[in-house]
């Protein structure tokens, strides 16, 4: 009819119908004056009706002329679906949650979140904004329901917005005599959900995703109905943990190098180690505060992989927030006097992944601790979440995202709960490095050769810019200068460097240095041989005895052979131990090929019954064997009581007379 035809090209892309002018005789049989054609295309927008599915002909006339055309239109019902990309996604309570739902015949959805077994409901419109047949976005699962409930969803390529209503859901009460505005009000309502504000953060539980054409009401029961349901799946949310700490270093730069985790993933090298100058990086296995970290510092839902500065994560760990998050790294040197230095989170970047964060600190930043920091300075860190022993984390009556109104407490667990945490230290050393093939004199002894290799050890981070640098003595001739500025230290700290030595000649002196950009870590005397000898190895043969038995109390007597097998004299400490702890140990001294025979006695005094490994061992090898432990025999018994007297036997019977 009119109206239909009247929707059908309302809005279209060229000719549409004419306004002002009578619908004429000729309304009631089906037609529509058009004006504004050209050499325009006629569009029909059959999204803008409710025509059922049929086969529709369409005749035009072009008016005061005799032209004319037709078309054949085939109008189908709409196969519109909505599918979550995960039947279940399971997260952390407190952290950021990513769903995608895939679209097809339609561009958009109604999202929502939670029911009536969890105590919270809300609703968001999704639409596929980059043509990509899904639309995906990020869940807060932090601020979701509080005040802050606008930030708590978040889409990098879609759309989403939290104001349903105004995308066309709706939501009634169980006799639909009753509207609200919004899922808020609809949740609140005594005929809706008949829901409170959350008392604290979203807890752990599992909430429904739902994804409908947005049709929202509650039975006479407050039960959540959903109407032109599309598809379900379940946002699981569980209680956060804390499950390790571990130290890593990575090659001097400024704390926000990497761009994202993964890059920072390829720089570091785990290690309780942390040469000056390095870039200490803090892993902490634990989860529910991305979703804080993430509102406090405004940083997109979807791009807390790449890094905040990490003055949001002092904030969250701060004593007088009431958080519930305690985590410190502290000196274990302090003074009577003075309190123990501290790291200075305002200084570092926090990245967030996977379940985990990374905490990333300068070291060559005076600012990073908030004391001066020298070599052999150690650290304890402490991550931890702790609870009050009465009362919950509560929110105010707004509530307030961010504010609990009781004692520090962790806003996922109960009062009274045990306290999750983790711990580990770490410990600061200058800069060092040492080369490999020093002679007895204190010299490396380089080789000179096309491609001499230069070995040595330092403690600088895997991956870091070093060379190694060969300069000849001054005086000798020919003079030269070679560097390799392609050094690579291993994830053992080992390096190697190779170059052409065959400038020099054999016997010239020169100096070794080894060079961090362009300071120098290390600098030795070196001197160019025809031929570098491998270096002394002290291997361990023959050792006896492999297995014995002894009486606790005894003293067994340990030996075994040592070899130098390398073609340098060396020196090195040989070591008896038992199961692990050294007991005694000697220093050896040999030239190349030569042996000894050590021997040691080893004291079982005080050890239980049972089998123990005892080895003899050097810097290179080792050899073990075991060791049976039996207990001394018991003392004699004391003697046993004597028995008691027997009774007193009957008398005999008389004799019979005689005859």
């Amino acid at each position: 009819d009119y109206e239909e035809l009247s929707a059908l090209f309302a809005d279209a892309d060229g000719p549409r119908p004419a306004t002002g002018l009578s619908k004429g005789d000729k309304s009631d049989d089906d037609e529509i004056l058009l004006r504004g054609y050209r050499d325009d295309s006629i569009v029909a927008n059959f999204s803008r009706t409710d025509i059922s599915a049929d086969e529709y002909d369409f005749d035009f006339e072009v008016y005061d002329t005799e032209a004319s055309d037709s078309a054949s239109v085939n109008v189908t019902e709409e196969d519109v679906s909505a599918n979550f990309a995960g039947g279940v996604t399971t997260s952390a309570a407190g952290d950021v949650v990513n769903v995608t739902v895939e679209l097809e015949d339609s561009d958009s959805t109604f999202v929502s979140v939670g029911g009536d077994g969890v105590g919270f409901f809300d609703v968001v419109y999704v639409e596929d904004d980059d043509d990509d047949d899904e639309a995906t976005f990020n869940i807060n699962t932090r601020t979701m329901g509080t005040n802050a409930s606008a930030d708590a969803y978040s889409s990098a390529d879609d759309i989403v917005d939290t104001d349903a209503a105004d995308n066309g859901a709706t939501f009634e009460n169980a006799d639909g005599d009753v509207t609200y505005d919004n899922a808020s009000h609809f949740r609140k309502a005594g005929e809706g959900l008949n829901q409170n504000e959350l008392a604290r953060p979203a807890q752990a539980g599992e909430y429904d995703l739902i994804a409908s054409e947005g049709d929202f009401s509650a039975n006479d029961d407050n039960e959540l109905v959903v109407e032109n349901e599309l598809d379900i799946a379940t946002l699981d949310l569980v209680e956060p943990t804390v499950n390790g700490v571990t130290t890593h270093v990575a090659p001097a730069d400024s704390t926000d190098e990497a761009d994202d985790v993964a890059a920072l993933l390829e720089d570091v090298t785990q290690s309780e180690n942390v040469a000056l100058d390095d870039r200490l990086v803090i892993q902490v296995e634990a989860d529910g505060i991305e979703g804080y970290v993430a509102q406090e510092s405004g940083k997109p839902l979807d791009a807390l992989n790449e890094g905040v500065n990490g003055q949001y994560l002092d904030d969250l760990v701060d004593d007088n927030n009431k958080e519930g998050v305690n985590f410190n790294v502290e000196s274990t040197s302090a003074t009577a006097n003075q309190d123990p230095g501290t790291l200075n989170f305002e200084e570092t970047t926090v990245y967030f992944g996977d379940g985990q964060f990374f905490v990333v600190a300068d070291t060559s930043d005076s600012d990073t601790f908030e004391n001066s920091i020298s070599d052999g300075d150690s650290y304890d860190v402490t991550y931890e979440y702790v609870t009050d022993d009465d009362e919950r984390y509560p929110f105010n009556d707004e509530p307030a995202w961010n504010v609990n109104e009781n004692p520090d407490s962790f806003a996922y667990y109960a009062s009274g709960a045990d306290t999750a945490s983790a711990e580990t230290s770490f410990t600061l050393e200058e800069r060092e490095a040492s080369f490999d093939n020093e002679n007895a004199n204190d010299t490396v002894e380089v080789a000179v050769n096309e491609e001499a290799s230069i070995t040595g050890t330092t403690n600088l981070a895997p991956g870091s810019d070093v060379s190694v640098r060969l300069r000849s003595a001054s005086g000798a001739s020919p003079q030269f200068i070679l560097t390799d500025n392609d050094a690579e230290i291993s994830e053992d700290g080992t390096f190697e460097a190779t170059m052409d030595t065959t400038e020099g000649e054999v016997g010239n002196e020169a100096t070794l240095r080894f060079r961090a950009g362009s300071i120098n870590v290390e600098e030795i005397d070196a001197v160019l041989v025809e031929q570098v000898q491998e270096p002394a190895v002290f291997e361990v043969f023959d050792l006896n005895p492999s297995e014995e038995t002894a009486t606790a109390g005894d003293s067994v007597t340990v030996s075994a052979t040592i070899e130098n097998t390398g073609e340098s004299e060396g020196a090195q400490d040989v070591m008896l131990t038992l199961d692990g702890e050294e007991l005694n140990s000697t220093e050896v001294t040999l030239e190349a090929g030569g042996s000894t025979t050590v021997e040691f006695t080893a004291d079982t005094s005080g050890l239980e019954a049972g089998d123990y490994e005892h080895a003899i061992s050097t810097d290179d090898d080792e050899a073990s064997g075991t060791l049976t432990i039996e207990a001394t025999d018991g003392e004699d018994g004391e003697d046993g009581e004597d028995g008691e007297d027997g009774e007193d036997g009957t008398d005999g019977e008389d004799g019979e007379d005689g005859e």
